[in-house]
C-alpha cells in the first residue's frame, strides 16, 4: 500500500542520520494519516565516514559533524588521543552503537589549505586509492598488447593530440586532409574497452567513480594511472589501440560518409592548445611547413566548416572563462587568472561534438543500447527572469514561446565581446536545465541536437566506455574492417538491457554532479586562499550578481567576493528583484550587475570558502 509520512522527533532518532535505512515504530497517528514514530534500530548507514570537528567536554569527546542535520556523536576516547580540541577529523559510525563513532583520521587544523581540501575530498567520498583487485586487473590489462591483425593499421596517419599544458591522459587524437574538394577527418579515441572489461573489479570501481575529477592540486582518476596515464593514453610515438571515426566532408562541411573501426595508431605530435594556435597563426617557426602545420591547417579549415553548420542550427557557445590556478612549490595558489581560450579549443570541440553526434545517430537509428547525453529545454519562468535582467543591462530580447536555440544562440553571438557579456552568459547558463545521462535518446537543447552521446573521453568518463563496448562488439563481428555508420546493424545478444543502462546512466549523472561540486568548491577554496594573502588591498571589479543580502564582485583574477548589504552603511539599500538591483532609499544610488566599483578585501576564510569585501571610496 501507499506509505504515510512519519515524523521522528529528535529524542526518538536513536542515533539515526538523514538517509539511513531504519526500523521504526509508529507511536501515534494524526489526522490525514501522518504520524510520529521512534527509530528502533539502524539497518544500513547512508555514510561510512563523517567529517567534523572535535569538541572535548569533560570526560566526553564529541564529533560535531560538518553536515547540517547531523547531531553531535560521542567518539571513543581510545581513538582520540592524537586529536586536539578543535581539530578537523573523520570518524566511522559504530554499526553496533548508533550513538558512537570511532575516529579514523585526524585531518588537521581548520583554516589550513591542506586541511580544507582533505575535508572536502573525504566529505564527498573521493577515494585516492584503488582497491587491490582493481589495481591487479589494471596492471594485467596494461601489460597486454593489441593484436594488429584484428585492427585497422593507421600508424601511417600522422595524428595530433591537442590538450592543456598539464594533461596526462590523452583520450583523443585527430587528423585531417583535403581530398576531392572536401576533407577526410579522423577522430581516434583511446580504446579503453580493450583494457577494461565489463563486470570485473576494475570495471566496478570505474563505475563507482563514474568520471575523473580534476582538482587544482590533484586528479582523482576514474582508472588507475597505469592505464589512464600510460597504457590507454594516446602518447606521442607509442603504438596504441584506438577506436577511429573516419568522416568524409564535402566543401560545405556536410558529412557524406562516416565509418568506424578498431585501430592501432601512433601519434605524431603532442601539442598544447597554445602551441597549436601559434602554429595556426604562423608564430611558431620550428617545423614551419612540416607535417604539424599541414595537418593543423587542414584541421582548422575542416573545423571552421563544422562550426559554421553547428552555429547555423543554433548551438549555444557560452563564453564563460574557467579559472587557471598556478601553484607554488608548497601547493599554494601563486597566481589565478581566467584561462586563455583559442580557436584551437573550438577546433577540438567541433571534432568531438561531431564524432559524438555521428555515433549517437547510428545507435539511435538502429535501436542499439547506449547511454545518451540529454539536455531538456529551459524552464520558461527562469528564461523570462533572465530576459528581464538582460534588458536592464541594455539588451532587448524577444523570444518565441518556447524559445528556440537559434534565438538564444543569436543573442549569445550578438552579446559576445560587449561589456559585461561574461555575466550575461553566466546568467543564461543558470537559467538552462542541467544536462544528464539517459538510456533514452532525447534532444540536447544546448547543442541543438536530436541525438547526442559521449564517446570521445572513455579514459575519464564511464558513459563513453559503455558506448565503446557496444560499438566494439559490432566491429568485432568482422575484425580488422570498417563498420559503416550509415548502415543498418543489429546488436549482439550480450549487450546490456535498458534497465541496466538506466541504472548506469543515473549513477553516472550522480557522479558527474559530485565531480562538478568538488571542482566548484575546490576553486572557491583556492580562490579564498589566494585573496587571503591580499587582505587590505583595494581593487576595481565588476558586479557579477546582486541578491537581497548583497552583491558579488569579481576580482581581476576571476575570484568572486561578497559585499554584504550590512556593510553598506551610507544608506538603506533595498533589493529590487526584477532589476537585480540594490537601490538606496535616500541617496538614489543603485548597484546592478555589470557596474564597475572599487572595493577592499576585508577578509577571506577557507571554511566555508568566502571572500568578504567592503566598498572603498
Amino acid at each position: 500500500g501507499r506509505g504515510v509520512p512519519v515524523r521522528i522527533p529528535p529524542e526518538e532518532k536513536n542515533g539515526a542520520m538523514p538517509g539511513d535505512r531504519v526500523r521504526a515504530r509508529i507511536l501515534s497517528v494524526g489526522r490525514g494519516g501522518a504520524g510520529t514514530g521512534r527509530v528502533e534500530s539502524v539497518i544500513e548507514r547512508s555514510r561510512n565516514v563523517i567529517v567534523g570537528t572535535i569538541h572535548r567536554r569533560g570526560r566526553f569527546v564529541l564529533l560535531v559533524p560538518d553536515e547540517k542535520g547531523l547531531d553531535p556523536i560521542i567518539l571513543r576516547r581510545s581513538s582520540t588521543r592524537a586529536a586536539e580540541d578543535g581539530m578537523v577529523v573523520a570518524a566511522r559510525p559504530d554499526p553496533r552503537n548508533p550513538l558512537q563513532a570511532e575516529l579514523v583520521r585526524v585531518i588537521g587544523e581548520p583554516g589550513q589549505l591542506e586541511t580544507e581540501m582533505e575535508r572536502l575530498e573525504i566529505a564527498l567520498g573521493l577515494d585516492r586509492d584503488f582497491p587491490p583487485p582493481a589495481i591487479r586487473q589494471a596492471e594485467e590489462a596494461a601489460s597486454g598488447r593489441a593484436d594488429p591483425a584484428r585492427r585497422v593499421d593507421l600508424r601511417h596517419v600522422p595524428h595530433l593530440t591537442i590538450d592543456p599544458d598539464d594533461a596526462r591522459d590523452f583520450d583523443d587524437a585527430v587528423y585531417a586532409e583535403r581530398v576531392n574538394g572536401g576533407y577526410r577527418l579522423f577522430v581516434s579515441i583511446a580504446d579503453v574497452s580493450a583494457h577494461v572489461h565489463a563486470g570485473g573489479a576494475l570495471d566496478e570501481e570505474a563505475l563507482s567513480r563514474g568520471c575523473s575529477i580534476y582538482l587544482p592540486h590533484r586528479v582523482h582518476p576514474m582508472l588507475p594511472e597505469v592505464l589512464s596515464s600510460d597504457a590507454c593514453s594516446l602518447r606521442q610515438g607509442a603504438d596504441r589501440a584506438a577506436v577511429t571515426i573516419e568522416m568524409e566532408l564535402d566543401e560545405s562541411g556536410a558529412i557524406t560518409r562516416c565509418r568506424a573501426c578498431r585501430s592501432i595508431i601512433k601519434c605524431h605530435s603532442r601539442l598544447t592548445y597554445r602551441r597549436a594556435q601559434e602554429i595556426l597563426d604562423g608564430k611558431y617557426d620550428e617545423g614551419k611547413g612540416g607535417i604539424e602545420e599541414k595537418v593543423l591547417q587542414a584541421c582548422a579549415e575542416c573545423a571552421s566548416l563544422l562550426l559554421k553548420r553547428l552555429r547555423g542550427r543554433g548551438m549555444l557557445e557560452l563564453d564563460i572563462p574557467e579559472l587557471e590556478i598556478e601553484l607554488d612549490a608548497n601547493g599554494y595558489p601563486e597566481n589565478i587568472r581566467p584561462a586563455s581560450r583559442f580557436f584551437a579549443h573550438r577546433l577540438i570541440e567541433a571534432f568531438m561534438i561531431t564524432a559524438n553526434e555521428q555515433v549517437a545517430a547510428f545507435m539511435d537509428r538502429n535501436g542499439l543500447p547506449a547511454i545518451y547525453r540529454v539536455h531538456p529545454p529551459p524552464d520558461p519562468e527562469k528564461l523570462e527572469a533572465f530576459r528581464l535582467v538582460a534588458e536592464q543591462l541594455g539588451h532587448r530580447l524577444s523570444f518565441n514561446d518556447p524559445p528556440t536555440t537559434l534565438e538564444l544562440a543569436g543573442f549569445v553571438r550578438d552579446s559576445a565581446g560587449r561589456p559585461g557579456f561574461e555575466l550575461l552568459h553566466t546568467l543564461l547558463l543558470r537559467s538552462l536545465m542541467q544536462a544528464s545521462y539517459s538510456a533514452s535518446c532525447e534532444q540536447h537543447f544546448g547543442l541543438a541536437s536530436d541525438a547526442y552521446l559521449h564517446f570521445t573521453s572513455p579514459i575519464r568518463r564511464y558513459p563513453d566506455l559503455v558506448v565503446h563496448r557496444v560499438l566494439a562488439a559490432l566491429i568485432d563481428r568482422r575484425p580488422g574492417t570498417w563498420l559503416e555508420l550509415g548502415s543498418k546493424a543489429d546488436g549482439p545478444a550480450n549487450l546490456p538491457d535498458g534497465k541496466q543502462l538506466e541504472r548506469i546512466a543515473q549513477a553516472c549523472s550522480d557522479a558527474e554532479r559530485r565531480a562538478v561540486e568538488a571542482e566548484r568548491q575546490a576553486r572557491a577554496i583556492y580562490g579564498a586562499a589566494y585573496l587571503q594573502k591580499r587582505i587590505g588591498e583595494t581593487f576595481e571589479g565588476r558586479i557579477s550578481f546582486v541578491t537581497e543580502f548583497g552583491m558579488f564582485v569579481m576580482h581581476p583574477s576571476g575570484v568572486e567576493g561578497l559585499v554584504h548589504v550590512s556593510s553598506m552603511r551610507d544608506d538603506f539599500y533595498r533589493f529590487v528583484p526584477e532589476r537585480l538591483t540594490l537601490a538606496g532609499s535616500r541617496s538614489g544610488k543603485s548597484f546592478s550587475p555589470g557596474m564597475a566599483i572599487k572595493v577592499r578585501i576585508a577578509d577571506a576564510t577557507l571554511y566555508p570558502p568566502s571572500v568578504e569585501l567592503v566598498l572603498s571610496g
